[in-house]
């Protein structure tokens, strides 16, 4: 479900589930909106699943 409401392949979040690869930046932004989390805690920026605060310093830089 989360390939089609993303348009990421399975096999693709497959391996970032698994930890064999990471998402990029444009990805975990994707990525958090459909998780409702922020895209640094996806990147491993911040350990605060909601600090939005943190995407609006990446993603406006």
């Amino acid at each position: 479900i989360l390939a089609e409401r993303t348009g990421f392949g399975a096999a693709r979040i497959g391996n970032w589930e698994q930890g064999t690869r990471s998402p990029g930046p444009e990805e975990a932004l994707v990525l958090s909106k459909e998780l409702v989390v922020a895209a640094s805690w996806l990147l491993g920026i911040s350990n605060d699943p909601h600090g939005e605060w943190m995407d609006h310093v990446i993603f406006e830089y």
